[in-house]
């Protein structure tokens, strides 16, 4: 999840911007956007821009920060356009689009011909801006550069020593013309598994292959990881691994605090984040677009600001602030609050009744870790997150330790925030996916 401060930037991008007319037969479309050189990933990425992330804001006193592989090698990006279908509503055929980052050969050639390749699917986290996804993580065009940053670090630590890596953008974001999909479950499986099919496709085709499949994911990314896992495992597919990081496996159970027992930080931990607002607003207009569940945001936030909510999922405002005491955010001079509780309807603001509710339900129904999982997973856990305290973010652990013990492993990073956490996790998935992974 990027700073609320992002939010300043993205007046206008979504009236600004320019489709390209694909028509699907010539689908999928692998476009190269350029090489990346092992000096800019090392010199750049894991340095420079590395140092902004982690600063804005400020690690948790005593977080630890990690130090990272330096890229051994160049890396091939390209902008992938591909066929893929919305579940939840009859399998709608529409046009998604992603990222595939492959490592050049340290012949300088090019050739993929005769390589096997450990390939890593991450999954990124919530973002603010239309274009802070994978697809567009390199680019400048759109002004939101910044907030791709944690694809490019993945792309950094794993391209940059041999992985392919490929990055799905969720529907709606992007180039998608579609609504936002956020945490809607089949959506995000499809839009995975739909970009690993075609790259997997697209590497034979130049006498390449896949040798092992991992999976990693942040904040929002965490819960689509699960949300992939589970689809692979459903279609047979074998993964090595997978790892995430403060992943929300139970987006109702992630909620219900923020509502009804909020984190104050009064006793010397992190307070709940004031970003929170957002994640709820999003799920909510989703919620309502792809479960065919019309008037829904309506029903759920106070009829005070529903239209300035509207503006926040759909981008299509001229400016948003937060006050400097963090109560507030104000969209285009619409103030509205940012305790939780305080933005929803008044039956809403019911714990029974909120349980009930159709929003309530469509929560519960995107729960991640309710399957005998088979494959080896390694969860990230903050201990000063403030967006999921460790309670929510060992749900998969606690559930699945009821029956297969040692399926889990998860990992306490001392002191770490949201954005810390993350950092840490790539660090360690990166070594712990370099164990795993066939020699070549």
């Amino acid at each position: 999840m990027n700073s609320p401060k992002k939010l300043l930037l993205l007046a206008g991008f979504v009236a600004a911007m320019s489709i390209p007319n694909v028509r699907a037969a010539e689908l999928p479309k692998f476009e190269h956007l350029g090489t990346i050189s092992k000096t800019r990933l090392n010199d750049e990425i894991l340095r420079t821009e590395l140092q902004a992330f982690a600063s804005n804001p400020p690690m948790w006193p005593g977080y630890t920060m990690p130090s990272y592989a330096p890229a051994a090698n160049d890396v091939d990006v390209y902008k992938v356009t591909y066929a893929s279908t919305v579940p939840e509503q009859k399998n709608r055929k529409i046009i998604a689009y992603g990222l595939v980052a492959v490592p050049v050969a340290a012949d300088g050639k090019g050739s993929m011909a005769g390589m096997k390749y450990s390939l890593m699917s991450y999954q990124h986290g919530t973002v603010y801006g239309k274009h802070e996804v994978p697809s567009d993580c390199f680019s400048t065009n759109y002004g939101q550069y910044t907030g791709a940053y944690e694809t490019r670090l993945n792309v950094a630590e794993f391209a940059g020593n041999g992985y392919v890596v490929i990055a799905a953008d969720y529907f709606g974001m992007g180039d998608s013309t579609e609504p936002e999909a956020y945490t809607v479950k089949a959506s995000h499986q499809q839009a995975c598994l739909d970009l690993y099919r075609c790259t997997e496709k697209w590497l034979k085709s130049r006498q390449a292959e896949v040798s092992d499949l991992f999976l990693a994911g942040w904040s929002q990314g965490g819960l689509v990881t699960l949300d992939f896992l589970e689809k692979l495992e459903q279609e047979g597919v074998k993964v090595k691994a997978a790892s995430t990081a403060s992943a929300p496996a139970d987006p109702y159970a992630a909620a219900l605090p923020w509502f009804f027992h909020p984190r104050d930080g009064k006793d010397g931990n992190t307070a709940d984040a004031v970003w929170v607002n957002t994640v709820l607003i999003l799920t909510a207009f989703s919620y309502e677009n792809y479960y065919s569940r019309p008037g829904l945001a309506e029903a759920v936030f106070n009829k005070d600001y529903v239209g300035a909510y509207r503006k926040v999922y759909t981008r299509q405002y001229t400016n948003i602030t937060f006050t400097t005491d963090g109560t507030a955010m104000v969209v285009d001079g619409v103030r509205t609050p940012t305790k939780p509780l305080e933005m929803l309807s008044e039956k809403y603001q019911n714990p029974g009744y909120f349980s009930k509710s159709d929003y309530g339900t469509c929560l519960k129904n995107v729960s991640a870790y309710r399957w005998y999982i088979q494959t080896p997973l390694r969860m990230y856990c903050g201990m000063q997150d403030e967006a999921f305290p460790l309670c929510i973010a060992k749900l998969p652990y606690q559930y699945q330790a009821c029956f297969q013990p040692n399926r889990i492993e998860t990992v306490d990073v001392p002191a770490a925030t949201h954005r810390g956490n993350f950092l840490t996790s790539v660090q360690g998935q990166k070594t712990w996916f370099d164990q795993l992974k066939t020699a070549p």
